[in-house]
């Protein structure tokens, strides 16, 4: 296969992709919305909230600060949510440009 064909179209094949799956997924009655942000569907009944709690960019966020954390001798898990945004914040105070 020639990948180099393929150039330009990802999106393209992506967007037929959530086609596809949208449509199948409402035939057997599921309900698909439009995500405003992505463009690509998403199952209605799972709050958005929920989405972004387990997003990659989210995941990947919650391991940069483990590790921030524990480069300082912290155990991020056994912080409590109030001193995880302190050190964040103060992280972001030293850090402007998001340097660790």
């Amino acid at each position: 296969m020639d990948l180099a064909q393929l150039e330009g179209r990802i999106h393209e094949f992506g967007a037929v992709y959530q086609a596809f799956l949208a449509e199948n997924l409402r035939r057997h009655g599921v309900e698909i919305a439009l995500d405003g942000k992505t463009e690509m569907a998403r199952l209605a009944a799972v709050p958005e909230s929920v989405t972004a709690h387990f997003s990659k960019r989210t995941m990947g966020g919650t391991e940069a600060a483990r590790a921030y954390a524990q480069s300082l001798g912290l155990d991020w898990d056994a912080m409590d949510a109030e001193n995880k945004i302190k050190l964040l914040k103060w992280h972001w105070l030293v850090h402007p440009d998001g340097a660790a």
